[in-house]
């Protein structure tokens, strides 16, 4: 009980330190943006630190000047209040997501991203929680997009870094051996034209540094599809239920459409098109890492 007593305040005072988000001594990216370098089994993956801050969520006007017509799930537009979190640089990948679950995977697809169905995200995060002592979860629909805009970072453009859809997201239009007429979709000429998921990180990052955030593969969010409330939010988590999550970013087989960075669908294609990107809350990983290493003492 007494060595208890002296280890207790010793405790508590390394959680305090460890929970304040410290950028001093962190690696930054070209975007000079703190990020976190993490390893699994010899792979490894970068979580990027995206500021909290105020945002409006929706078809905010550029969306609406984009050329495309938002859907009615992107409105009303609305303020939105997030705390600070990470989020992964890329979509997971085959190589990450092979060496969490315990898979073969072709070395020459390593850096392509990993299409998923819904029921195999949550096994997949607990097994790469375990292992690393982290809480890493998916985006929440209104983190996703505040990270595609840039955060506070953000140039307001219509895709993720850039208004032009060719320089930063891969999708039906430039995807495969050429460029196809986004004005005529067709099943067949886009197999023909070997459209496909890219390898990661080929095209222009956002203003976070972060890549991919349009095109390649829908990335699943947290929350069910809802329509939007109209009041001013503060991290908002979605509806308590529904039938579809939230699916965000566009893929390699749909429009560019898609890669706007508030197009809201939801859950309604295969593996082929939908993968996944990682979150993190700051303070919480953190605490638990700490709270993990001493379990032993208390």
């Amino acid at each position: 009980m007494k060595q208890n007593r002296i280890l207790l305040p010793f405790l508590a005072i390394c959680l305090v330190a460890c929970s304040k988000d410290d950028d001093e001594g962190h690696s930054k990216n070209e975007q000079n943006v703190p990020v976190k370098e993490i390893t699994f089994k010899n792979c490894s993956f970068t979580m990027v630190k995206v500021d909290g801050g105020t945002f409006q969520m929706g078809a905010t006007r550029e969306q609406e000047a984009s050329g495309w017509k938002p859907d009615r799930t992107e409105y009303p537009v609305h303020k939105v209040t997030l705390n600070t979190f990470y989020i992964g640089e890329t979509e997971v990948t085959k190589e990450l997501w092979s060496a969490v679950m315990e898979t073969e995977c072709d070395y020459s697809e390593y850096h392509k991203p990993q299409g998923v169905e819904w029921n195999d995200i949550q096994p997949f995060i607990e097994r790469l929680n375990q292992a690393t002592g982290l809480k890493f979860r998916l985006p929440t629909d209104a983190e996703w997009e505040y990270a595609a805009r840039g955060g506070n970072r953000s140039q307001g453009h219509i895709y993720p870094g850039s208004d032009i859809s060719i320089l930063a997201a891969w999708c039906y239009n430039n995807a495969g051996t050429y460029i196809l007429n986004e004005n005529k979709w067709d099943y067949w000429e886009l197999r023909n034209n070997g459209n496909s998921p890219h390898y990661v990180k080929q095209l222009l990052p956002n203003e976070l540094g972060l890549y991919d955030m349009g095109g390649n593969l829908y990335e699943y969010c947290s929350d069910w599809l809802g329509d939007y409330p109209e009041e001013p939010q503060t991290n908002p988590q979605g509806p308590q239920s529904g039938s579809m999550r939230v699916i965000r970013g566009g893929c390699w087989a749909i429009w560019s459409n898609s890669a706007r960075v508030s197009h809201r669908p939801a859950q309604s294609y295969n593996s082929d098109y939908v993968g996944l990107r990682l979150a993190m809350s700051t303070a919480v990983s953190y605490t638990h890492l700490r709270a993990h290493e001493t379990d032993s003492y208390l």
